[in-house]
């Protein structure tokens, strides 16, 4: 397999590390019943990336022993948890941090798919600081895709077209791309439960941090499931305590940060300036809130927007499947591109094709 180059930051060089390679990171559900296959397949794309990847599997559920043997990856089943047995996001990547192989690391749910778009879309970033992340499109229950299967981008375009794929709202993620040691200072944060992700997002807000975009370059698969593996179930999930501390860890209860305060967007190779999608007034508010520290001001912000965008004076902008499909498919996989020889053009997003108004 050719082996894919480029100019790392300079502290990973000085390490010696003169390629681009990736270190995995996910907390799997017990590998039981639907969510082993799924889990399996899911690891499975992750390994076909490339022969150099590292994937770390961080606790002792049901089935993960035999799993990580099977699947020939590295599992640390003493890992850190709360009361309640959920691992934290803050001592995953504390361990990574020291013990994984790569700089480049990505947390992400134990079941989502990644395709070679995804790969492509991660090693045009050069930021020494930055945090990668995007919605997944849905495959609803009783569908299936085998993104190892010669035809499967084909397959995927016709359940677009069939309205069967469904793109995640913003307001969550499933994976989180970053450099090793950025997270220094997060407070204690359950994966897994309601906000997680919203307090990752201010924790980089707040610092001025880089949030990259991805949705339209980095095609992830996720299917559909049930939450018997949580003790309460989908309400415990989005209500509980552990759902309530991560959203006290973003430092405000309502008007949590999406994926729409992101400052960047990667489309087709460039990295584009993103005022949370097209819509100045939540940018205007995400920078009162997290650069200027203006919390009152911010909200006051966010009830002009709110009732602007009721009377129809703004049209907040979205994506769909097929915008994502269309565009990451169009990046031939094989390309041999060097980010530091290419010229990044930046220009209005209201520019940008298929970019549409609801």
């Amino acid at each position: 397999m050719r082996q894919l180059r480029i100019y790392l930051s300079y502290d990973a060089t000085e390490r010696g590390r003169s390629h681009f390679m990736i270190t995995f990171l996910a907390s799997p559900k017990p590998f039981t019943g639907l969510a082993c296959t799924h889990q399996y397949q899911a690891i499975r794309s992750w390994l076909s990336l490339h022969a150099q990847v590292e994937v770390i599997l961080y606790g002792d559920g049901e089935g993960s022993e035999i799993a990580a043997r099977e699947l020939g990856v590295c599992r640390i089943p003493d890992i850190e948890t709360n009361e309640y047995g959920t691992p934290l996001f803050n001592n995953i990547v504390a361990h990574a941090a020291e013990y994984a192989r790569h700089d480049l690391q990505v947390y992400l749910n134990c079941d989502i798919l990644l395709t070679p778009e995804f790969f492509i879309a991660l090693r045009q970033i050069t930021h020494l600081q930055f945090l990668m992340v995007g919605s997944r499109l849905n495959l609803p229950t009783g569908y299936d895709i085998n993104i190892f299967a010669p035809h499967w981008r084909n397959e995927l375009l016709e359940l677009a077209r069939q309205q069967v794929l469904v793109l995640q709202y913003p307001v969550g993620s499933d994976y989180f791309a970053f450099r090793r040691g950025m997270w220094e200072g997060l407070p204690p944060v359950a994966i897994g439960r309601a906000g997680y992700d919203n307090a990752l997002l201010a924790f980089c807000l707040s610092r001025d941090i880089p949030i990259i975009d991805a949705t339209l370059s980095a095609l992830a698969l996720h299917r559909e499931h049930e939450y018997g593996h949580v003790s309460g179930g989908i309400d415990q999930v989005w209500k509980g305590i552990e759902a309530q501390r991560n959203r006290a860890a973003v430092g405000a209860k309502y008007a949590l940060p999406t994926l729409e305060d992101a400052q960047w967007l990667l489309y087709r190779n460039c990295l584009l300036p993103n005022d949370a999608r097209g819509n100045p007034w939540r940018a205007w508010e995400s920078r009162l809130r997290y650069q200027q520290r203006w919390f009152y001001p911010s909200l006051a912000v966010r009830a002009l927007r709110r009732l602007l965008t009721k009377i129809g004076c703004i049209h907040p902008t979205a994506f769909t499947p097929l915008d994502v499909l269309n565009t990451c498919f169009e990046v031939d996989p094989s390309a041999e591109t060097h980010p530091r020889r290419q010229r990044i053009p930046t220009v209005p997003i209201s520019q940008i094709p298929n970019y549409k108004s609801f």
